[in-house]
């Protein structure tokens, strides 16, 4: 991301850092702008470090909300993309069975024919 303070105000600057401990911590990952909602977000997209070094960290340090069931679900996702369980139908059904359950309340949700239609499709 460069220089943060040449991007971010003093109260961004803060968040960024808290952000690069964590990903530091994680050794992988990356913290990009979200423009949508004007903040910054840590992400990975690797599967097999989200299996090796981010579902240990919150296993061994559950969450202390409702977030954590989401959280569950959100790992048996990851788990089953890990063993290519997505690449069969009875696989790919569980996840998008899974995906529906997680952040239901969310914005950016997505109708459980605009995930299964496309993939009949294809």
């Amino acid at each position: 991301m460069g220089d943060p303070s040449q991007l971010l105000g003093e109260r961004e600057i803060l968040k960024y850092k808290e952000l690069e401990l964590f990903r530091s911590t994680l050794g992988c990952g990356t913290i990009r702008p979200d423009r949508s909602d004007r903040t910054l977000k840590y992400e990975t997209r690797s599967v097999s470090d989200l299996v090796t070094r981010v579902l240990p960290l919150f296993a061994q340090h559950p969450l202390r909300s409702s977030k954590q069931r989401d959280f569950e679900k959100f790992a048996e996702i990851v788990q089953l993309m890990h063993e290519s369980k997505h690449l069969q139908p009875d696989g790919f059904a569980r996840i998008v069975e899974l995906s529906l359950e997680v952040n239901s309340s969310g914005a950016k949700r997505f109708p459980r024919r605009a995930i299964v239609l496309p993939q009949m499709n294809a």
